[in-house]
C-alpha cells in the first residue's frame, strides 16, 4: 500500500505521520474512503485532530462514514476542490523549498481549504454533531486556526497570538523542510526549539496547560486512529 505524509492542521507537518496516500491527480475514480479521508483532514476532522480530542472508535467511525457518504453522493463537486487543495499544497511546498513567495502560496492553501469547507458545510455540520460539546468547541477553533500545527489549531487564540504563532511556524518550516537546510540537524533542531520558545512565550499558562493535555492525548491515541484509518481503506 502506498503511503504519504499528510497535512492536518498545519500546511507542512513535521511529525512523521503516515496514512493511506492522497489520491493521485491522475486518478479518475478514486476510492470513496480516500476522498473521505482527504475531506476530513482538510475540514478539521483528520487523524491528529481526532487523536488530540480523544475521539473514541464509535465516534471516529460515524465521522468517517459521514464523510464517505458525502463524497460518494457529491463526488463531482468535492473531487475538483480536493484536487485544487492538493495543487495549492504542492505549490506551497515548492515555495518553501525555494524560499520564494511563501506567504502568498501558503495563503492560497488556506483559501483552498476554506473553499472546500464552505462547499462541504453540510457534512462538516454532520461530522461536528457526532462530537461532545467540548469537542465541538475545539473543532470550531480549528476554522480560525487551520494554518497552525495540530494541536495548536484547537486552542482559543487571539488574532495577535495566531499571527505570531503562524509567523514562527513558517520560519521553522523554512529551515526544517528546505531540501538543503533540513540536512543540517543542528539548524533544524534550533529552528524547532525557537518555535517552541515562541509558543511558550505567546500562550497563557492556561493555554499551555490545555496544549499539554492535547499533546498527551495525541501521543496516546494517534497510532490507534491511524490503524483504524488504514483498516477502513484496505477492506
Amino acid at each position: 500500500m502506498t503511503r504519504s505524509r499528510i497535512y492536518l492542521c498545519s500546511l507542512f507537518l513535521l511529525i512523521p505521520v503516515f496514512i493511506v496516500s492522497p489520491v493521485s491527480l491522475a486518478d479518475e475514480q478514486a476510492p470513496v474512503c480516500k476522498l473521505g479521508a482527504e475531506l476530513r483532514e482538510a475540514t478539521g476532522f483528520g487523524p491528529m485532530v481526532l487523536a488530540a480530542l480523544g475521539v473514541d472508535a464509535q465516534t471516529h467511525a460515524a465521522i468517517a462514514g459521514a464523510a464517505d457518504a458525502y463524497c460518494e453522493t457529491n463526488r463531482q463537486t468535492v473531487e475538483p476542490l480536493l484536487v485544487a487543495l492538493r495543487t495549492a499544497r504542492q505549490e506551497a511546498m515548492k515555495a518553501i523549498e525555494k524560499n520564494e513567495d511563501v506567504a502568498t502560496k501558503e495563503a492560497a492553501v488556506a483559501d483552498a481549504m476554506s473553499s472546500l469547507r464552505t462547499a462541504a458545510s453540510s457534512v462538516v455540520t454532520t461530522m461536528r454533531s457526532h462530537l461532545t460539546q467540548d469537542q465541538q468547541a475545539r473543532i470550531d477553533q480549528w476554522a480560525a486556526n487551520a494554518r497552525l500545527d495540530a494541536p495548536l489549531c484547537l486552542l482559543d487564540l487571539t488574532s495577535q497570538q495566531r499571527q505570531t504563532l503562524l509567523a514562527a511556524q513558517i520560519a521553522r518550516d523554512l529551515v526544517a523542510l528546505h531540501p538543503k537546510m533540513r540536512k543540517n540537524i543542528a539548524a533544524v533542531n534550533t529552528a524547532r526549539a525557537t518555535f517552541e520558545d515562541v509558543v511558550t512565550a505567546t500562550l497563557t499558562q492556561e493555554q499551555q496547560a490545555t496544549l499539554a493535555s492535547f499533546k498527551t492525548a495525541l501521543r496516546e491515541n494517534l497510532v490507534t486512529i491511524l490503524q483504524r484509518e488504514e483498516s477502513r481503506c484496505s477492506d
